[in-house]
């Protein structure tokens, strides 16, 4: 599917390190939809819908927002007046891409289409993470579109950095304290569920041929 943005032809705007806490506590937002009215209502806006839709290959995942929403890239709501024969491919390629296991992929329009690649990794302590952010745009930028690119670039920057990220320090903080001993994943975070499902298998395996039966059997080992 992932071949069907042609990614190869994209050009490199920039690029971005964003300090975090925990590694696993700053991938986790984004495969949640749930926290997107609330921890974003600023930014994302309050009425922005908190359901995810989630498709599953392997240990990879897509999430998708079943409604309207400004400052994704086309969504699927685009169709409903379009008949099936002349659907065009963006909107197939809707919402937000996990490759496992650290690695997620997003686009948004700010004029032309423009992807965040954000690359997840272990800091110095296991209480810190780096955040790695590249940016692509679709098509080269000129005098017209640069300003509108960059805008958008900054506005990602701002909800990752100081409101996803921030929000993982607290986690962080409340979870060192020894008061909570495991969190709950609710229905609305099956994302997660699967998440954490295939990496603790990858975690318990113990040598490449578990691991390989793991991968063969969808996330079990038997």
């Amino acid at each position: 599917m992932l071949e069907g943005f042609n990614l190869k032809s994209w050009k490199f705007h920039e690029q971005r390190l964003l300090e975090g806490a925990n590694w696993k506590l700053a991938f986790d937002a984004h495969m949640d939809f749930y926290h997107l009215p609330i921890l974003h209502k600023e930014t994302f806006g309050p009425t922005i819908s908190n359901l995810a839709q989630y498709y599953f290959q392997g240990p990879h995942q897509r999430l998708g927002l079943m409604s309207e929403n400004s400052v994704e890239q086309d969504s699927l709501q685009t169709l409903k007046s379009i008949p099936p024969n002349e659907w065009p491919l963006e909107p197939m390629l809707f919402g937000e891409w996990i490759i496992f296991p650290n690695v997620s992929l997003n686009c948004f329009k700010a004029g032309e289409r423009i992807m965040v690649i954000s690359q997840v990794l272990p800091g110095d302590t296991p209480e810190s993470s780096i955040t790695i952010q590249t940016f692509l745009t679709e098509k080269p930028t000129n005098d017209d579109t640069l300003p509108q690119v960059q805008e958008l670039v900054e506005f990602i920057g701002k909800v990752v950095g100081e409101e996803d990220l921030a929000m993982s320090r607290k986690q962080q903080a409340a979870l060192s304290s020894g008061l909570i001993p495991e969190v709950l994943f609710g229905r609305n975070e099956y994302g997660l569920q699967e998440y954490y499902r295939w990496l603790g298998g990858c975690l318990s395996a113990h040598d490449d041929q578990e691991l390989n039966m793991l991968f063969k059997n969808g996330g079990h080992i038997s």
